[in-house]
C-alpha cells in the first residue's frame, strides 16, 4: 500500500472536533471574562468614588468657602450612586458656617443639582444588595470622619450583585476605611 499524502476523512473529523470543543471553550471563558470585567470597573468607580470624597474633605481643609463636607450617595432602588457635597439650605451661596455644618442632616439632598459632583449608574443587570434604599457616606473636614447615614453600628457593608451571582462586597467604617470582602 503505497501513501499519498492526503488526509483520512478519521483524521480531518478530530480536527474539526477538536477545533468545536476549543471554540466553545473560549467563548464559554469570553463571557465569564467579560462579567469579571464589568464587576472589577464597577468596584473599582464606587470605591474610587468614596476615597475621592475623603480626599475632597482632606483638601478642603482651613478653606472658609467649603461646604460642610464631601460624600458618596447610594441609592439601592436606582442602582445609581453620586459623589456629592453637603450644603445645608441654611448655608450661603459662598460658604458654610460652623454652626450651618452642625445643624446639617449629613446627608444627601435628592434633587439637589447643586450638590452633585459626579453620578454614576450600575449596568442595567447590577444591583445593590443588603444595604437601607438610601445610603449614605459623608467625610467632614477637618479631620475625614465618616459619617454613615443611616448608621449601621460602626460600619455598613455594600454588595454589588450582578447575573449568575456575580459582584462583590466591601465595607466602610466609621473611620472611613474601606474593606473589600
Amino acid at each position: 500500500m503505497t501513501k499519498t499524502g492526503a488526509y483520512s476523512l478519521i483524521e480531518a473529523i478530530v480536527v474539526v472536533a477538536i477545533i468545536a470543543i476549543l471554540t466553545a471553550a473560549a467563548v464559554v471563558y469570553s463571557g465569564n471574562a467579560r462579567e469579571s470585567l464589568i464587576v472589577s470597573r464597577e468596584r473599582a468607580n464606587i470605591i474610587s468614588a468614596i476615597y475621592r470624597a475623603k480626599a475632597l474633605t482632606v483638601s478642603t481643609y482651613n478653606n472658609p468657602s467649603i461646604p460642610c463636607g464631601y460624600g458618596v450617595h447610594i441609592d439601592r432602588g436606582l442602582g445609581t450612586y453620586v459623589l456629592f457635597k453637603d450644603r445645608p439650605a441654611s448655608c450661603a451661596a459662598s460658604s458654610c458656617t460652623e454652626a450651618d455644618c452642625i445643624a446639617s442632616d449629613n446627608k444627601y439632598l435628592a434633587g439637589s443639582s447643586d450638590e452633585v459632583i459626579e453620578s454614576y449608574t450600575l449596568p442595567s443587570d447590577y444591583q445593590f444588595a443588603q444595604i437601607p434604599n438610601n445610603f449614605d457616606i459623608l467625610y467632614r473636614p477637618p479631620d475625614p470622619t465618616a459619617i454613615l447615614t443611616p448608621p449601621g453600628g460602626g460600619s455598613q457593608t455594600v454588595k454589588i450583585q450582578g447575573p449568575n451571582g456575580t459582584g462583590f462586597s466591601f465595607k466602610v467604617n466609621n473611620a472611613g476605611q474601606i474593606t473589600i470582602l
